[in-house]
């Protein structure tokens, strides 16, 4: 009558949580809900200090009876990174802020319960499950019956948004802003009719998800002249928060690498510092930036005389301010072709690029003198250069 559901949600600052969160994803997808799985999961928790990628893979094969290499992949590939992350998401918006928390037919408990009192509420569910079978439901439809008119975000998290908005400002969705851009990183054709701006903070959370949706939009036919796909540049926004303290060195890195490498030394490197990102503090460390120029192909003679002598720190200020006196409050903020984009996902982003792509095709065809590679400058001359809020 009871059934244990897992829904594995990894602290940021718990050192190998995501590695073993998505260990644990890969040996349920090879073994299914089986003892050997429960086994392999019972056995993280009682060794939570040691999650490392080698003991993950044994562990995997000794107590989970998978393939080792499949485990090892996955983990170092991030293979179930974006699923993990949606569930995240969806326990964040019903009001999972901390470890542990149950649900219990839908009821929210929080913290480390002692297990008399998780006990009498799994037994006064029961009870209610019972009644709901006396009523007539069938015993397979209880649990549905019995959620089926429950809250799809916690009501505190909602009260919570709407206080929010009524103190903070919003950008308007429908006004155009003339961003910055020259000068600054970026992926993609350099001639592109459609540009997503991207506010960027390296030691940012929120942005470092985002990117997983972002670099998809950059998979495609290779026809643009630098080898991207035509049509789309994604431009790093210089946006590093003052609280961040590691943030700054990082973006001067990124500039010093669009510099010497490009395009493509922007997009090796900003996935470089995600994957550094993801690891935790032992592995987003200063000290392991010209590492990663090295990686991105840099002149280490001139990207170690850059670091040592600031000379991007003024422009990445320059540029953070011109983006606050627009609006730009925090990070992330999306831009497309200089407008406001709120939500986060990969189908609504190729929409939006793909009408932004055909908005540029008709006004192209009604203005023969303007070429593809201005149409984004004439779109900027007629924006906004101050802030319009909704």
């Amino acid at each position: 009558d009871v059934r244990l559901v897992l829904l594995l949600h990894p602290m940021a600052y718990h050192k190998g949580g995501m590695r073993a969160a998505m260990a644990a994803m890969e040996v349920f997808k090879q073994t299914g809900n089986t003892p050997r799985f429960w086994a392999f999961q019972n056995h993280l928790l009682d060794n939570r200090q040691h999650l490392t990628v080698e003991n993950l893979v044994r562990w995997a094969v000794g107590k989970g009876g998978a393939d080792g290499g499949r485990v090892r992949a996955a983990i170092t590939s991030n293979r179930h990174l974006s699923k993990l992350r949606e569930r995240m998401s969806w326990g964040a918006r019903l009001g999972i802020h901390g470890i542990p928390g149950y649900f219990i037919n839908g009821r929210f408990m929080s913290g480390a319960l002692p297990y008399d009192r998780i006990h009498g509420a799994v037994l006064r569910e029961l009870r209610h499950a019972r009644q709901v079978l006396r009523s007539g439901v069938e015993r397979r439809h209880v649990y549905e019956h019995i959620v089926g008119k429950g809250l799809h975000q916690a009501a505190w998290v909602m009260k919570r948004v709407k206080n929010y908005r009524r103190k903070y400002r919003r950008l308007s969705t429908t006004t155009r802003f003339s961003l910055p851009s020259a000068g600054l990183p970026f992926m993609g054709d350099p001639d592109a009719e459609v540009v997503l701006t991207l506010a960027y903070d390296a030691e940012c959370r929120f942005t470092n998800n985002l990117l997983d949706i972002l670099f998809p939009l950059l998979n495609g036919d290779k026809t643009a002249p630098n080898g991207f796909p035509r049509g789309l540049k994604i431009v790093f926004l210089h946006y590093p928060l003052p609280f961040h303290k590691k943030a700054v060195a990082f973006h001067q890195a990124l500039q010093e690498v669009y510099l010497q490498k490009g395009p493509h030394g922007v997009k090796r490197l900003v996935k470089l510092f995600r994957r550094a990102y993801e690891g935790g503090t032992d592995s987003f460390r200063t000290d392991l930036i010209p590492g990663f120029a090295r990686s991105a192909g840099c002149d280490m003679r001139r990207f170690a005389q850059a670091m040592r002598s600031g000379k991007h720190k003024r422009f990445i200020t320059a540029t953070r301010n011109k983006a606050h006196a627009l609006g730009v409050r925090g990070t992330p903020t999306v831009f497309i072709n200089g407008r406001v984009i709120r939500k986060r996902a990969l189908p609504l982003y190729r929409d939006l690029v793909t009408r932004a792509h055909s908005e540029a095709v008709s006004f192209l065809k009604d203005h023969p003198t303007v070429k593809r590679a201005q149409y984004y400058g004439a779109l900027m001359r007629s924006a906004s250069t101050v802030p319009v809020w909704e």
